[in-house]
């Protein structure tokens, strides 16, 4: 068994820490990949945006980046992991009611998914690895070739 360590080409630095992704060939014909938690940052530009809508966006995104230089699909997915931050979730609530946060990561999440139904785990969190995350997705997939 050989551990791949990878990051897409498009995410301009590599984190000193982590990979983007893992890939682990379980069979000839199998391969699961295993995604980091993936936050708000812009791959090319760095940036991240202030509010939970559009980082959540930006996260899905990424792990879309992510599976596609793996050759994976959303369909191939067999874990999904949510992380939210507590901030991101009274922001939400603040403007639009209790309840609201969930709503707009599962419906966002839940779209994202066309129709997958991995098993997931969504978690409210005090805070991420820096103030200006207020969510963080990770994944599991299982690649499969020739079959």
């Amino acid at each position: 068994m050989t551990v791949k360590a990878q990051d897409p080409p498009s995410f301009n630095k590599q984190h000193p820490l982590y990979a983007s992704f893992t890939s682990v060939p379980l069979s000839p014909t199998a391969t699961l990949i295993t995604v980091a938690g993936q936050v708000a940052e812009d791959p090319e530009t760095g940036e991240t945006p202030s509010d939970l809508s559009a980082q959540v966006d930006l996260c899905l995104r990424r792990l879309k980046i992510i599976l596609d230089h793996a050759g994976a699909g959303k369909a191939d997915i067999t874990r999904f992991m949510y992380y939210v931050a507590q901030g991101g979730v009274d922001q939400v609530e603040a403007a639009k009611g209790k309840g609201a946060a969930i709503k707009l990561v599962g419906g966002k999440v839940g779209e994202w998914l066309e129709g997958n139904r991995p098993a997931s785990c969504f978690l409210r969190v005090f805070g991420m690895s820096d103030e200006r995350f207020l969510c963080e997705f990770e994944c599991m997939a299982v690649v499969t070739k020739g079959t």
